[in-house]
């Protein structure tokens, strides 16, 4: 009898316990990664930004030494604004994706600076595909 009741739990407890699937993290589906992007440099968290949305290789291409990665925030802050504006223009714009959808281009506006913004899907991430 003992036998039949903990078996008739164990069931019920596998039965019972509901299988939820991971959130998948903003930086999964394109449209969240931009917010992502967007919040992180408004918030001047560049840092973070470039950790986050470079491309693996590239940010290794930088250097791993702390004092590398501290040149390279400081170079890229007096670039951020135009970066934010620029993501923040994207994300009411509707991309085009190639074929495979790992790559999303926006249209942007302006006569200066670059004509699209670009995401690469990277595995399960996607990163500021414009070098």
């Amino acid at each position: 009898m003992t036998a039949v009741v903990a078996v008739v739990l164990c069931v019920t407890m596998i039965v019972a316990s509901p299988q939820t699937a991971p959130k998948p993290g903003p930086r999964e589906k394109v449209d969240t990664a931009i917010g992502e992007a967007i919040q992180l440099l408004e918030s001047k968290d560049y840092r973070t930004f470039l950790l986050q949305f470079v491309p693996p290789d590239q940010v290794k291409a930088r250097g791993g030494s702390p004092e590398a990665l501290d040149a390279w925030v400081e170079y890229f802050s007096s670039q951020a604004d135009g970066v934010l504006a620029a993501f923040k223009y994207a994300r009411t714009q509707t991309p085009t994706y190639d074929e495979a959808k790992t790559t999303a281009t926006y249209p942007l506006k302006g006569d200066s600076g670059p004509k699209s913004l670009r995401m690469v899907k990277i595995g399960r991430y996607w990163y500021l595909g414009n070098k």
